[in-house]
């Protein structure tokens, strides 16, 4: 009985952490997708950014919501095909509380629209709160950085995908960007 529920123990925390991670590449791209990455900076935020989630615009589709991978203030998505694309929401928890930034609609940040596969970097942006009086941490601009680049981030993502089929475009990415 100890035996067995210390395998499932273990094999509840291996799949927790993989679930969690969003580095693992669970199948080979197909020709026509794109790789789609970026930074928020969220060292002024009241939470350090866990989740990002990409809208797609255009063509319409009946499931145009995707889940990017997360870590240390970089987020990714391996399977974009062409189309209009953008950052919709992101956020994270913390102090019992869970915080969600959506982006205005209008805004022209993070929005991308893929005509071709490739590798897109959507850029680098430092979260900032917008001081209005009272206390609204829903109110938040982005300012556009220059940091980290486009090649520390590659540099960071290649660490997460070692031995996956992302992982020769990124390195050729990050030939052309250095």
């Amino acid at each position: 009985m100890r035996k067995h529920l210390s395998a499932v123990l273990c094999a509840g925390l291996a799949l927790a952490l993989l679930g969690c991670s969003g580095a693992v590449v669970p199948r080979p791209q197909e020709p026509q997708e794109s790789i789609v990455f970026g930074h928020i900076d969220m060292s002024d935020a009241p939470v350090n950014l866990q989740w990002v989630s990409i809208r797609q615009y255009a063509p319409p589709s009946e499931a145009p919501y995707w889940s990017a991978g997360v870590a240390d203030g970089n987020y990714w998505q391996w399977y974009l095909k062409p189309g209009s694309y953008g950052v919709d929401s992101f956020g994270g928890s913390g102090f019992n509380s869970n915080y969600s930034f959506n982006m205005p609609r209008q805004s022209k940040a993070l929005r991308l629209v893929i005509q071709k596969p490739g590798i897109y970097f959507l850029g680098s942006y430092k979260y900032k709160p917008v001081k209005t009086g009272f206390f609204e941490p829903g109110k938040y601009d982005l300012e556009e950085s220059d940091k980290p680049t486009e090649a520390e981030v590659l540099h960071d993502l290649l660490k997460l995908v070692k031995g996956t089929p992302v992982e020769p475009k990124l390195q050729a990415r990050l030939k052309e960007v250095q």
